[in-house]
C-alpha cells in the first residue's frame, strides 16, 4: 500500500513542479579504454551553455530547468577537453513521463590534429637540418 502511496503522490507533484532537464554521460579517452577524471565540459542545449567538470570517475550531469527550453525533442551539444584532448557529442532530450527529462550524451576525446602536426613538423625540420649541416 505504501509504494502505490508514494506513486500517487509523485505522479499528482509531476503536474505541479517543474520539470527539469539533466543532461549527462562519461568521458572516454580515444580509445574508450579509460574513463577521464576533471576533464571540461561544456553542454549547450536550447542555446543555453552551462560548463562543468568531470568526476574522478569520468562522468557529468548538468541540470536545464524548465524555463531554460531545454525540453522533450531539443538536441543538448557537449564538448569535452582535458590538456591537449578534446572531443564532442550530441543526444537529444527525451520525456519519459517523469519530472526529469534525460538526455545522455558521451564524449571521446581526441589527440587536436595541430599539436600532432605541429610536432611532426618540427622534428622534420630539425632532421633536414642535420642532413644539410653534415654536408
Amino acid at each position: 500500500m505504501m509504494p502505490i502511496m508514494a506513486l500517487l503522490i509523485l505522479s499528482l507533484a509531476g503536474g505541479v513542479i517543474a520539470k527539469n532537464t539533466v543532461v549527462a554521460g562519461v568521458i572516454w579517452n580515444s580509445d574508450n579504454s579509460a574513463k577521464v577524471p576533471l576533464a571540461l565540459v561544456a553542454v549547450t542545449c536550447n542555446s543555453t551553455l552551462k560548463n562543468t567538470t568531470s568526476l574522478s570517475d569520468g562522468t557529468y550531469a548538468v541540470n536545464y530547468v524548465e524555463s531554460e527550453g531545454c525540453s522533450d525533442g531539443t538536441t543538448a551539444t557537449v564538448t569535452a577537453s582535458k590538456g591537449s584532448l578534446s572531443g564532442s557529442s550530441s543526444g537529444t532530450v527525451h520525456d519519459f513521463g517523469l519530472t526529469v527529462n534525460l538526455a545522455i550524451a558521451s564524449v571521446t576525446l581526441t589527440p587536436e590534429f595541430g599539436i600532432i602536426a605541429g610536432v611532426l613538423t618540427v622534428f622534420g625540420a630539425l632532421g633536414i637540418f642535420m642532413i644539410v649541416r653534415r654536408k
